[in-house]
């Protein structure tokens, strides 16, 4: 925060109004209104204040709390799952400025950062911001590569991302407990899709 032109007199503070009354979204269960007290607390310790609003699960809309239009700074609903191993599973949806096409057929957004936006863009969704940071050049590099190649394209990228123009790191990891029958002897957890995989569950015979 000490070298961010939000802070003017380089204290590690934030001093810019942008700081002050930064909207956070989130919904009810049981740990997200608590996670976003403590990012809260976090925050304030740089100078920037939250305003968290936390919506019953019913009414949490991602398809329109995501939007472009909405304005809203920070979104504490997103999820990464462990996909296929290659780095186009995480650059091209949360970075990629051709991703923000969706949000004309009310789809929803998952290039939060809006890096990539158009000029049009902006101005179409409110922003008085004429222009962007854009990393779809390198995203365009790394994805016809293969082996050895890609993987240090996307670090490359990955490096340029966090030191030049957008960090973004996993926030909080959240754990789940399952009861299974004394028959399991052993099981392989599915990483895509966060459940056991089903051909892959050794049972144990009745007698």
């Amino acid at each position: 925060m000490a070298r961010s032109r939000y802070d003017r007199n380089h204290d590690g503070i934030c001093d810019a109004p942008a700081c002050k009354k930064v909207l956070l979204v989130t919904w009810m269960d049981t740990a997200q209104p608590a996670m976003a007290a403590l990012v809260r607390t976090d925050l304030m310790r740089i100078g920037i204040g939250l305003r968290i609003r936390v919506k019953p699960e019913v009414y949490f809309d991602y398809g329109r709390e995501a939007s472009p239009r909405a304005k809203i700074a920070l979104l504490m609903d997103g999820q990464t799952w462990l996909d296929y191993p290659n780095g186009s599973t995480l650059f091209v949806p949360n970075f990629y400025g051709p991703e923000l096409s969706l949000a004309r057929a009310s789809v929803a957004v998952t290039n939060l950062s809006l890096l990539g936006a158009t000029p049009e863009e902006l101005r179409r969704w409110g922003y008085p911001a004429k222009s962007v940071p854009s990393v779809d050049g390198r995203i365009d590099e790394c994805l016809p590569l293969v082996g050895l190649a890609q993987i240090e394209c996307w670090a490359t990228l990955d490096q340029y991302l966090m030191e030049k123009v957008v960090p973004w790191v996993p926030l909080f990891h959240v754990g789940y407990a399952y009861t299974v029958s004394a028959r399991v002897r052993g099981l392989t957890w599915d990483q895509f899709t966060g459940l056991a995989a089903l051909d892959q569950i050794a049972v144990a015979p009745t007698r």
